[in-house]
């Protein structure tokens, strides 16, 4: 195999380097060769010999640097499926796409050029800007065998090759609208001859639970056995059959009828052409001829209709209202979150995760308005609705906040900037400086009324502290 990195684009350069094996447990902070700010970890399963040079090798891009949290979620089903895992430090949302290729496309030859592995089985898998990065190494790093993306994703679909050497793992938490992208992408990467998954997980602010992870992994490790990349290890294939069978058991159990039809859809795909798909097939038939599961898709299908309208609605509402510039609707938007909320924390599993992905998509709304207004140079009205219905479908957004004070002040409508401070110091805001230091707000500044909520918030103000 011949690794084909974009040199000239990116500039990967790794010297070579001693990397010292210790089986069982996660080497952490480890230097990139060359690049002192750089580091990452890395774990050896203890049945590695570095002599044989077959082992696949799962790179791990965290997207807040966490490579040492990341490997230790993937070290049992590494353990258990014989992967070699490095992990990078060095991935950060809060730089671009680019830079963070490049970080990772240097790690991975830094590994790849000291450690034995297999370069037919090397696979990558990241979490929200690493699931970015993750899914752009393909389109650098010719026969890339297996791509675990979670929580997001960079795929150019017109640029992707058809293919039938690279395995895409798509997972979506379900309370995050990542979830229904995710299936799309799935789907259309299947109709162009790469094969791939979808799973789904509760929640979607994290990396999913490790037997999700050891599912995924799974995945990679039987399309190697169907490639003849690995030996038909009939041990391992037995010991994630019983495994599986088990979950779905136990999600029919649970009630969560929905969710072992999702599976086991999945596990015909894990285990075609490698083991007796009969009884996979049988549980299936019976699951969805019950009463239970046909209750529950009809529910879960009604909920996904009733989700696009509502999205659907709140689009067509919004733009409406910043068009028109109907700052008289903002309570209207209070009580449509007020309303998601008690959706959220109902008891009803289904309708809670819709509740989280119409808030997400809320939240979106205003940032988008805002991006495609840049250029257009808005008007004060325009940002200052913008921002008032921000802190409304996301209480913890400060800036949106500071931006409301600022255009209120400035347009001397103080009593509207005093309300929005109360707001911002009610849900926690600390940076007093800051305040005091808010563009445009000299005025405001000075009034007894505003170094009283700082003072009734925080213990102490600028002006009139001893007099309030």
């Amino acid at each position: 195999m011949r690794l084909l990195f974009l040199l000239l684009l990116i500039g990967v350069q790794v010297a070579a380097q001693d990397v010292r094996v210790r089986k069982g447990v996660v080497m952490d902070s480890l230097p990139v060769e060359g690049y002192p700010d750089e580091s990452y970890s890395l774990f050896f399963p203890n049945g590695y010999n570095s002599e044989a040079a077959n082992f696949p090798v799962l790179f791990i891009f965290d997207g807040q640097g966490r490579g040492k949290a990341a490997a230790q979620l993937f070290k049992p089903a590494a353990e258990s499926q014989n992967f070699i895992i490095a992990s990078s430090n060095s991935i950060d949302a809060d730089i671009n796409i680019l830079d963070n290729v490049k970080r990772a496309t240097r790690l991975i030859q830094a590994v790849t050029s000291n450690v034995p592995v297999d370069l037919k089985q090397i696979s990558v898998s990241g979490f929200g800007m690493g699931a970015k990065v993750a899914s752009v190494i393909p389109l650098l790093i010719e026969d890339i065998h297996g791509v675990i993306a979670v929580g997001d994703h960079q795929l150019n679909l017109d640029l992707l090759k058809r293919r039938d050497d690279f395995y895409f793992v798509g997972i979506g938490g379900n309370e995050t609208v990542v979830k229904h992208e995710m299936a799309f992408i799935v789907n259309e990467l299947n109709n162009r001859g790469i094969p791939g998954a979808f799973i789904t997980y509760q929640g979607g602010a994290e990396w999913p639970h490790p037997e999700v992870i050891s599912f995924a992994l799974g995945l990679l490790s039987t399309q190697a056995m169907r490639e003849d990349l690995r030996p038909k290890n009939q041990s391992l294939l037995q010991q994630m059959y019983s495994t599986d069978l088990s979950r779905v058991d136990r999600l029919i159990r649970d009630g969560e009828a929905i969710a072992a039809h999702e599976f086991l859809i999945n596990l015909e795909l894990k285990y075609e052409d490698l083991v007796d798909l009969k009884e996979i097939r049988d549980k299936r038939a019976r699951l969805e001829n019950s009463a239970d599961y046909k209750e529950k898709r009809l529910e879960y299908d009604h909920l996904l209709l009733s989700e696009l309208k509502t999205n659907s609605d709140y689009i067509s509402y919004f733009e409406q209202d910043i068009v028109t510039l109907n700052f008289e609707n903002v309570g209207w938007w209070n009580y449509q979150v007020f309303l998601l909320d008690q959706k959220i924390a109902g008891n009803n599993p289904q309708e809670s995760a819709m509740a989280h992905r119409l808030k997400q998509n809320l939240r979106q709304m205003p940032k988008v308005a805002m991006a495609n207004l840049k250029d257009m140079d808005p008007s004060t009205e325009e940002r200052l609705l913008l921002n008032m219905l921000s802190t409304v479908f996301d209480q913890q957004d400060y800036p949106a906040y500071l931006n409301v004070i600022r255009l209120s002040a400035i347009d001397g409508d103080y009593a509207t900037a005093l309300f929005y401070l109360e707001e911002l110091l009610k849900n926690g805001y600390q940076d007093v400086d800051a305040l005091y230091e808010l563009e445009g707000t000299l005025g405001l500044r000075l009034t007894r009324d505003f170094n009283g909520l700082i003072k009734k918030y925080t213990g102490s103000s600028r002006f009139f502290n001893q007099s309030l």
